[in-house]
């Protein structure tokens, strides 16, 4: 047989079993396996297939017929159809392999996708490969023999059609109960989720300009997730280029999504940047129903995820959810957040309100059923990305302080950055800037609670690149780890590893003893004094924008200006200024109030 003739054979064998096998593919998915993918999204990766398999198939072909010419049609077809599945599966193992060394989650085969996405490895592979022979052996057959298919087609008689039709549909109903075999012991594995027991969220990924603090730095390429029914507020956050004090509702924040435990989650995730792709890959909890988890998602295209959460006190905590892709650019612009898992059956209240909690943010009153309630507050310690600018414009530098280089603004917790050089420059160069006084208008978490409350901190790396050092002052208090590993007044955290953490109210000192400002940071220097710190401010009265926790004593009415006159404060009464006479014995009451701490 000579060159031109066998490249006909090869391409006439090829073309069979490139274009028969994407098709059959599409009828098992699209029919079979009942999926609505939108075309754009269903003939993509078609196409793609279809030159991989008919490349594959091309080589198959040509070994066979240079090596065994003489081997006839039927052992022909047999020996194609067994080189093309060892091809086709080593061309899965092999691209699974180069995506995941490239951290590229748009990796998923559309031949043999079952195998591929499971994440069963090499046998998965081979497995579904081999199971694509049936229908490929008759496609190469028919490549070999089309000359004499085509002449003999007229006579094919309606015995010969319903037994080829008969063992096609056989075939395809196989493959369909593979796939239901798969995915019924894939929900038995993680359990079946409660009926009526479903938190949906609609979460969109989102390019925006984080503005990290008042004084105008911020990131430029940067990214969120949000949910849909906040979409326009953060929009018209980003426009304002404007933080709120202390964070608090301000719709550019971390996402962070609250479920109970025994509870399914379903998550429709849809890609909203303008050009590239993006995903959303939750940490720790099974998979219930969905896409491939790792998988990449069009700008455009809408993903559905639905996530068993089991049901039991070992499943309350953070859980890291975050893009795939880009080399963790995106994440390192913001674009990351958590799941927090609460107890079964608990309330989920405003912290400023005691009011149902209708917008999920990064403090809640968390209120279980059989235990008592508790103050919640989710922290993202993080590194933002290169590229940051200051409010004319300019790149940031690297500053010098304290035998420390430290870039301003790099260092951040939920979005939010005051870097020392900053702070310094507004308290009139005074060495100690992290006071009360100074901090009152801070852009970072202000953490707002009452004395001897319990509170619980779901800490998260919201990064990839180094460790952070947590360090808290409590003055007395202590924080116990629930989940990860802490001292006791601070604790180490890597990258996709949370800590949950929960107010020790053992003690003899008890929780928080006293009313004031605390602070919490890095205590890595450069990364506190690139501004990575935020303070937690306790109060002992009554306060507008701070709901009680339910069932809890409510604290004293706070005194107004005029209430405090005739009290004492260090030996001295306090009296208005106009009415100071003995100064050993009295002190000005406008003198004293100003002393305390500006509200937050």
């Amino acid at each position: 047989m000579g060159g031109w003739a066998v490249a006909r054979r090869c391409a006439a064998v090829a073309l069979a079993i490139a274009a028969g096998i994407v098709a059959w593919q599409l009828a098992v998915r699209g029919w079979v396996e009942g999926e609505r993918l939108r075309p754009a999204a269903l003939w993509a990766p078609a196409l793609v297939e279809l030159a991989w398999a008919f490349g594959l198939a091309a080589v198959a072909a040509a070994i066979v017929l240079v090596s065994r010419p003489r081997s006839g049609r039927f052992g022909g077809a047999a020996l194609v159809t067994l080189v093309f599945g060892i091809l086709l599966a080593l061309r899965i193992e092999l691209t699974a392999w180069f995506a995941a060394a490239a951290a590229d989650a748009s990796r998923a085969a559309f031949l043999c996708a079952s195998g591929a996405a499971s994440g069963g490895g090499p046998a998965a592979t081979w497995r579904d490969a081999l199971r694509l022979q049936p229908i490929v052996l008759p496609l190469a057959l028919v490549g070999l023999s089309w000359r004499q298919l085509l002449h003999r087609v007229r006579v094919l008689s309606p015995r010969t059609a319903v037994a080829c039709a008969g063992a096609l549909a056989f075939v395809a109903w196989q493959d369909h109960l593979a796939q239901a075999a798969a995915r019924a012991a894939r929900a038995l594995e993680v359990g079946p989720c409660a009926a009526g027991a479903t938190r949906t969220f609609r979460v969109s990924a989102i390019p925006v300009e984080l503005t990290l603090n008042r004084f105008g730095d911020h990131d430029p390429f940067g990214y969120m997730y949000a949910l849909d029914e906040r979409l326009s507020e953060v929009r018209a956050a980003d426009a304002a280029d404007h933080v709120a004090v202390g964070l608090h509702d301000d719709p550019v924040q971390p996402l962070v999504l609250r479920a109970n435990a025994g509870e399914c989650l379903e998550i429709q995730f849809t890609n909203r940047l303008r050009d590239e792709p993006a995903a959303l890959h939750l940490h720790g909890l099974p998979l219930h129903r969905g896409p491939d988890p790792d998988r990449l998602a069009t700008p455009g295209e809408t993903l559905a995820y639905r996530f068993a959460i089991p049901d039991g006190p070992d499943a309350e905590g953070a859980y890291y959810l975050h893009d795939h892709g880009a080399g963790d650019r995106r994440i390192a612009h913001g674009l990351f957040g958590a799941v927090v898992v609460e107890p079964a059956g608990s309330r989920h209240l405003h912290p400023a309100t005691g009011a149902p909690l209708a917008q999920n943010g990064w403090e809640a009153i968390i209120e279980p059923p059989d235990a008592p309630p508790f103050r919640e507050f989710v922290l993202f310690f993080h590194t933002l990305g290169d590229g940051l600018r200051d409010a004319r414009e300019r790149e940031l530098r690297e500053v010098y302080a304290r035998a420390e280089l430290y870039l301003p603004a790099a260092r951040a917790i939920n979005y939010r950055s005051e870097p020392r050089r900053d702070m310094l420059l507004l308290a009139g160069g005074r060495h100690a800037p992290w006071t009360g006084y100074d901090s009152a208008k801070a852009a970072t978490p202000a953490l707002r609670s009452y004395v001897g409350e319990r509170t619980k901190m779901r800490v998260l790396h919201g990064g990839t690149d180094v460790s952070h050092a947590v360090v808290f002052h409590p003055h007395g208090g202590q924080m116990l780890p629930t989940r990860g590993d802490s001292t006791g007044h601070g604790a180490v955290i890597a990258p996709g590893v949370p800590l949950d953490l929960d107010l020790d109210c053992s003690g003899k000192f008890g929780c928080l003893p006293a009313a004031g400002d605390y602070l919490f940071r890095c205590d890595v220097p450069n990364h506190a004094l690139g501004g990575m710190w935020a303070t937690w401010r306790v109060y002992a009265t009554l306060q507008p924008d701070v709901a009680v926790l339910p069932g809890t004593p409510v604290p004293p009415e706070r005194a107004e200006f005029e209430g405090l006159v005739g009290r004492v404060a260090h030996g001295k009464g306090l009296v208005p200024r106009g009415s100071l006479v003995d100064p050993d014995a009295e002190r000005a009451l406008e003198d004293w109030f100003r002393m305390m701490p500006p509200a937050r």
